[in-house]
């Protein structure tokens, strides 16, 4: 049995503060992700009598009211990514050691089964009963180290893989653990990928558990 841990290395939420230094409770009640313009509304007396094309282009629109506008549209230039010919700093593996020495532990609740994912250390499946304390639990796969060191030697961070996360393809880094708790349906030992994938601001979180 093979087990997919997709793990979030960083996560970043921008949140807005006020001058006083507290956050923006102004701005977070009429804060709605279902928008996805901004509209800034001039006097007449500001608004730009010729349009360079460069700048956008202007239309007129009337509204329901009979109230006439005139928008301009800013030009949004498109560019296109740039690939990655060479690359002289730390590898993944490199950035993932400091974690490995500080045993550090991310977890997953779900109704049923949670995971313990320790890096460096094993990934764990449990469920507890709460009345009895009862503990279930498998070890879907240990952490060995000469088997991690191959596998980085391997990786081709130039070119690495990618996974779909939400609607954006997201470059991950795999590392195998191996060695758990014998399969009832395979009679082979558990496996499991921790792919990890990287955002700015530190913040482990377990995005999903996948069996296979």
């Amino acid at each position: 049995m093979i087990f997919d841990i997709l793990f979030f290395l960083n996560l970043f939420v921008l949140v807005p503060f006020s001058k006083g230094g507290g956050i923006d409770l102004d701005y977070l009640r009429v804060l709605d992700d279902r928008l996805m313009y901004s509209i800034e509304y001039k006097p007449i007396d500001q608004f730009p009598v010729d349009i360079d094309e460069k700048e956008g282009k202007l239309i007129q629109i009337t509204s329901p009211d009979q109230e006439h506008y005139k928008c301009l549209i800013p030009t949004i230039n498109s560019y296109s990514k740039k690939r990655i010919e060479a690359y002289t700093g730390p590898s993944p593996a490199q950035l993932l050691n400091p974690i490995y020495g500080e045993n550090i532990c991310s977890y997953k609740f779900e109704a049923y089964w949670n995971y313990e994912l320790c890096h460096g250390r094993y990934v764990l499946q449990y469920h507890e009963e709460k009345d009895t304390k009862k503990r279930t639990e498998f070890f879907l796969g240990n952490y060995v180290s000469v088997a991690a060191v191959v596998q980085a030697k391997n990786f081709d961070q130039l070119n690495p893989p990618t996974k779909k996360i939400g609607d954006e393809m997201r470059a991950y880094y795999p590392v195998t653990y191996s060695h758990g708790t014998l399969c009832d349906l395979t009679g082979k030992p558990r496996q499991t990928d921790v792919l990890y994938v990287c955002e700015e601001v530190i913040l482990f979180f377990i995005i999903d558990a996948m069996d296979f």
